[in-house]
């Protein structure tokens, strides 16, 4: 099974940045949009909430929910999160990676517990 991945959306002021289930349900959601499709967005995001870093900008580091006037502000006034916004992130966004974004690249620098790999 997949783990959850980012697709970050670089805005005019703030980042912002909505899960999906998978690469592959990205892509998938991203190919039926291209035939003509409406795909449902069930299928491949996580969470229907829209967040951003804590500082406002960038793909990493403590993630918050987008406001209301933060979201009107960048996408303009009386957008739907799942109508407008999310499918919009889903088309113009890229994936940045979930829990995974890590995997196989950290290595503990804590020698005193015998960590140490010489």
């Amino acid at each position: 099974m997949s783990q959850p991945e980012r697709v970050f959306y670089k805005g005019k002021e703030i980042d912002f940045i909505v899960f999906v289930d998978s690469t592959e349900a990205l892509e998938n959601y991203r190919e039926q949009i291209k035939s003509g499709s409406k795909p449902a967005l069930v299928d491949t995001v996580s969470q229907f909430k829209v967040f951003k870093n804590f500082q406002g900008t960038g793909s990493i580091g403590e993630l918050e929910t987008a406001s209301k006037l933060e979201l009107s502000v960048e996408f303009g006034d009386g957008k739907s999160i799942e109508d407008d916004i999310i499918p919009l992130i889903l088309q113009e966004g890229e994936i940045v990676g979930g829990s995974t974004i890590h995997k196989g690249r950290f290595q503990s620098s804590n020698y005193s517990k015998g960590g140490h790999n010489n």
